[in-house]
This record gives C-alpha cells, sequence and structure tokens, in this order.
C-alpha cells in the first residue's frame, strides 16, 4: 500500500509545489532528517546497508527516471506513472529483459532494422530532449513511488504496451484507455 509519504509526494506533484530536494528527502530514513526537515548526509549514507545492492536498486531507479521524463514529461501525472508501470510489467514479463535497464535500452532487429522499444534511446543524445528541472524533479518522484513505494494505478497492472495518439501502429490489442497522448494496451490473453 502506498505510504503517507507517497501521497505528500503526489500532493506535491499536483499543486506544482514539487522541488529538486523533496525526493531527497522523501525517500531518506527519517532518522536522517534533522528538526529542520534538512537531510542529513552523514546519518544519510551511514544508513546505507548495502553500498553495492544499492548502486544496483538505484542504477535500476535511475533508468526508470529516464523513460518516465523522456517517454512522459510533459504528460498528466497518471500518463507519468501508467509509463512507468509499462515499463516495470515488462520487467516482470518473461518475453522481456528481466531489468528495468534492460527494458528500457532494448533493442530488437526487424528486417534488419535496429527497433528500439522506446523511440528517445535511439535517437543521438545530443537530439533529446533537454533536462527541465521541474519535470526532472516530477520523473523523479514517480519512478520513486512506482519502483520504490509499489504506488500503482490498479487499471494499468497488465500494461505491457503505450504509442502516441498520433500513430496507429495496427497492433490490435486489447485497449485500456488513452491518457493524455499515449494510448495504453494489455497482452491478449
Amino acid at each position: 500500500f502506498p505510504t503517507r509519504r507517497s501521497f505528500d509526494l503526489i500532493g506535491a506533484v499536483l499543486a506544482g509545489t514539487l522541488f529538486p530536494d523533496t525526493l531527497a528527502l522523501a525517500s531518506a530514513p527519517r532518522h536522517s532528517i534533522d528538526s529542520h526537515n534538512r537531510l542529513d548526509m552523514n546519518n544519510y549514507w551511514r544508513e546505507s546497508e548495502n553500498a553495492l545492492e544499492q548502486s544496483e536498486d538505484d542504477r535500476q531507479l535511475q533508468c526508470l527516471i529516464e523513460n518516465i521524463f523522456h517517454e512522459a514529461a510533459s504528460e498528466p501525472l497518471e500518463g507519468q506513472i501508467a509509463v512507468a508501470q509499462v515499463t516495470i510489467n515488462r520487467a516482470n514479463n518473461p518475453r522481456y529483459p528481466d531489468d528495468i535497464c534492460g527494458v528500457v535500452y532494448q533493442k530488437n532487429k526487424y528486417n534488419g532494422r535496429v527497433v528500439c522499444q522506446f523511440s528517445w534511446t535511439c535517437q543521438h543524445k545530443r537530439n533529446r530532449k533537454s533536462r527541465n528541472d521541474q519535470q526532472w524533479a516530477q520523473a523523479e518522484v514517480v519512478a520513486y513511488l512506482v519502483y520504490r513505494e509499489k504506488f500503482v494505478l490498479k487499471e494499468f497492472e497488465d500494461a505491457l504496451f503505450f504509442h502516441a495518439a498520433y500513430v496507429d501502429p495496427g497492433w490490435g490489442l486489447p485497449r485500456i484507455k488513452r491518457v493524455g497522448n499515449h494510448i495504453f494496451y494489455r497482452a491478449r490473453k
């Protein structure tokens, strides 16, 4: 179940009061935050139980943040959460790589052409969307909520696919719904 911090973060996103340090405060152990609601970095890092495991977990979280940002930064909160859920659902599905970074950067060859699962990963870095601090901070919060806090929207719990509303890939898959500029689908049963 979502924690109180999850709802506080969602409230900050919806109210437009999200700041870049919000995620650091939200993800910190309670005793790493001092009486002035500032992060005490000495306590924060001391609380890291296993640096190697945490760094792999942080790498997965970073890939999810990047995917949310590049695929859905200007989408409504529901759409950003749905993109995060699709990404994680794929990592939990045997037809896809078994971790988030593998899913995000997966490439396949069809008819001699390289096809990326997420179009932004095929773009040259200089052509990618430039970073907007507010949108990046929101992507961080959404990734944290969905990945670490296990926050989900029930209607997207089996979503595996989405595309921009202006294209028609002709997939013939069961449609879940349109959110903003994306249409979400589940696999055929």
